[in-house]
Formats: C-alpha cells, structure tokens, sequence
C-alpha cells in the first residue's frame, strides 16, 4: 500500500514536470529549497530556544598525543540537558617559543618587574634600594584558576525566587563587582569578585589583586580575616558574610547599646592588630583603606557575630630596611588619596607606613560613638578638599559635648584610643597592637561585671 502512494506522488510529479516544462521545473526546485531552508531554519530555532537554559559550565580544551582524539570537553551541572554532541577534534597549534619569551615569563614571577611606568605606587620601593622584601611570600603570587574558572556566574533569571538562584548581585566597590554564589551542593554561599568593566586590565590592576589575594592567603592563621578560597586574575572567592557590615550599624537611626558598639571597637582593633602583627617581626602590610564598611559580621553560633576584616587590594607590602636593620621603610604612594578616613601624610602624600591604617581606626571609634562620619558636615558644605584641609591643619573631627564630658568607662576608654590614634606625627601615634591593649583591658573588665556580654574570643 505504501509503494503504491510513493508511485502515484511520482507519476504526479512527472505528470507536472512535462506540463511545466524545463523552466518550470528549476523555478519548482528553487521554490522547494527556499522552503527546505525556511523549514530547517525554523527547527534550528526551535532547539535552540528549547535549550537556551543549558549552558556550558566550564570550557577546556584536553590535548593527548593523539591528535585526533583532542576535543573541547564541555560540563554540565547535574540534570542540566545537552543542546549539542560532542565539538569536531582541534589539532594541536605550534607556538614559536624564543629565549626572551622565557625570560620575560620567569621574570613575571617577580611582582618588581612590570613594563609600565605610569603607576609608581606599584614599586613604593624603587628608588630605595637599601630597602628589600621582608618575606619572599611578598614578591610571589599563588593562582588557583581552576577554582575560579569553574565558578557559575550564568543564573542570573530574575524569575526565579532569590534563595534558590545560583548567583546574584550584592554589591561593587570601586575596583570589583560582588556576587554571592552557591556552591555545587545547591546551599553553601560563597562571595565571588569580578573587575568593574570600567577598569582597565593593566599591571596597576593586576598588582592590586595579587597583593590582595596574597594577604588573605598569609592571614588564614587569624580568625578575624575573611577566608579566601581561589584566586586568578582580578578574580576570586571569598568568605561570605550575611550579616552586613559596620557601615549598615552606624547610620541606623536607632543605635545598637553602647557595649554592643564597644564589642565591634574591640574586634575591629584586634583584627588590625592581627594584620599588623602577624610575623612577630616587623608590620609588614598596609591595609590602606580603613573603614567602617570593611568589617562584615559572619555568625559565629550562639547568637554571637563576628566583624571580620576584608578587601586587601589597596593594601602594600612594607620592606625591610637592611641598611639601619631596624625596622620597616616607610614608602610614597603615587595615587589619588581619597575620601574621609585618610590619615595627614596620605593627604600629604609624605612617607607611609602601617601608622595611617591606626589613624584610620580612629575615625572608626569616631563614627561608633557619633554614628556618623568624621567631617561629615564639613564634607556636605565643601566637599572632600574641605575635610582634607583640616585634617592637614592638624584638626580632627570632634565629639558631642555629653560624650566629652561622659565618666562612662566605655565612653573614656574609646576616647583616649581615637586620640592615641589621631596624634599627628606618625612616629609618635600607636600602634596597632597598643590601642588593642587599651581596648581590650576595659573590655575584659566590662566582662566581668556582667555589663558586657562576652563576644567571640571570650571565654563563656
């Protein structure tokens, strides 16, 4: 039965091709291929659309001796449907590898070397030769792309509800993008961090985010640091803190108790102190952007939060002087100081040293007891130049007459660490280690008396 439709479609197609003639006949072909187009284009779309979801995950190529077994090996989240087969084999491509090609590799392995001399804050140093790394670990770098590179960044549907999507915006600074993403067990969240497409991928860039991942990697010791876990580039994950940072606490219009306050002064010292003195040597980092929004609260259990230290790519790495052999170079930093919190020699842009993150945190104690920050009235008439001229001039921001007059232990003791930290000449301010000392002595007897609750380095 079906042979004897297939002859009568012939004998109907033969039957039209000789009424038709030779130029009907091609102009029929031409109408019948415009259609197969049309058609096959139409399913092309149609598969496309029905697996716009399923994107690849990660992209690498996997080369063996056999070339033609070389192919791009794709991979899917699980349950994630496969639009396409497998991709054709690439063949393997001969690169010509000089001498000076491996040269300038290995010589990148220095941070000291770079081509570009626009951003002299990238070699505080080079002009001083007496001055040499403290720790090789400050001249090296340690990338972990494969981490970074498998990290999906593709679920950004806002149809979906916010607890299940895989990724989503948080926040962005001015150097990077944050982005909370989960994990591949579909519940652990984790901070990932992009460059702001407004960046230029320089040496400048580049230096900043291997000092910054660098820092994190040499600081897994403290507890009061953000956790790093993979680094490539000017990217790479991170800790993620739910509990929002000091920043959020200060400008609520209903102010946390005093000792609430006082609790995250404490922990914001010790953790400075942790960055400062970590190798019991010398300090031998610069945060160099010390505020309030750098301290994110992470849980910690019983209903205890702890204000964690992050963001390092503005950081330096201090050398040592091996001509006195007695300490730290101070160093000049070519760029724009910025902002409210910068100590005098930043504005200046005198000498620098771990000293102008310790004026830094006065300003933090500052904004603690005011909820505001420092020269906030003076910014909003002039600007930050207002503000800059003051700070220059040897003024500093003041407190409300009742908390200058205050006999509250609490209210004294953070009185007497921001003018510890405000002292003009850095080689006469605190240090770090020193205002944490002050801190935590009245914090252990506001402990004791019960007024304080004991926070996350206390013992219950």
């Amino acid at each position: 039965m079906r042979r004897d439709n297939r002859r009568q479609w012939w004998h109907a197609l033969l039957q039209i091709g000789r009424q038709a003639g030779p130029g009907g006949i091609l102009v029929a072909l031409i109408l019948a291929y415009v259609l197969w187009c049309l058609a096959a284009r139409l399913v092309l779309v149609s598969d496309v659309a029905r697996h716009a979801h399923a994107k690849p995950r990660v992209l690498a190529y996997y080369f063996t001796d056999d070339v033609k077994s070389s192919r791009l090996s794709r991979r899917h989240l699980p349950g994630t449907p496969v639009s396409h087969g497998p991709y054709p084999p690439h063949p393997r491509k001969t690169i010509e590898w000089t001498e000076e090609d491996e040269k300038g590799q290995n010589l990148l392995l220095n941070s000291q070397y770079y081509n570009n001399d626009e951003h002299r804050s990238l070699r505080p140093y080079q002009d001083k030769p007496e001055c040499v790394p403290m720790h090789e670990w400050q001249t090296m770098t340690y990338p972990t792309c494969n981490n970074v590179h498998q990290t999906d960044l593709t679920d950004l549907s806002h149809e979906r509800n916010a607890e299940h999507r895989q990724v989503r915006i948080l926040a962005h600074g001015y150097f990077r993008d944050v982005w909370a993403f989960r994990e591949y067990d579909g519940l652990t969240l984790r901070v990932f961090k992009t460059l702001r497409y407004r960046h230029a991928w320089d040496e400048w860039v580049y230096e900043r985010h291997r000092m910054d991942a660098v820092t994190f990697n040499e600081l897994t010791s403290s507890e009061r640091i953000l956790d790093i876990y993979s680094f490539c580039g000017n990217s790479g994950a991170y800790e993620y803190a739910p509990g929002g940072a000091v920043s959020d606490i200060i400008y609520e219009e209903e102010k946390l108790p005093l000792e609430e306050r006082f609790g995250i002064a404490v922990q914001m010292a010790r953790a400075i102190s942790d960055l400062h003195n970590f190798n019991h040597k010398a300090p031998a980092i610069v945060h160099a952007d010390i505020y309030t929004n750098q301290f994110v609260a992470v849980d910690v259990g019983n209903g205890k939060k702890r204000y964690k230290l992050n963001d390092f790519n503005r950081c330096t790495f201090l050398y040592w002087n091996s001509t006195s052999n007695a300490g730290n170079c101070p160093y000049e930093y070519g760029d724009y100081n910025a902002w409210l919190y910068r100590s005098p020699e930043e504005y200046e842009y005198g000498p620098q040293t771990e000293k102008i993150d310790v004026y830094s945190m006065g300003n933090m104690f500052f904004s603690l007891l005011m909820g505001e920050d420092p020269f906030d009235k003076e910014y909003k008439k002039g600007g930050s130049k207002r503000a800059k001229k003051l700070v220059k001039a040897g003024k500093r921001p003041t407190l409300s007459g009742d908390l200058l007059e205050s006999r509250d232990p609490i209210i004294k003791v953070l009185r007497k660490a921001m003018t510890r930290c405000h002292v003009h000449d850095w080689r006469k301010r605190a240090g770090s280690l020193e205002i944490a000392e002050i801190l935590n002595v009245e914090w252990k007897k506001c402990v004791t008396d019960g007024r304080c609750e004991p926070g996350p380095d206390d013992d219950d």
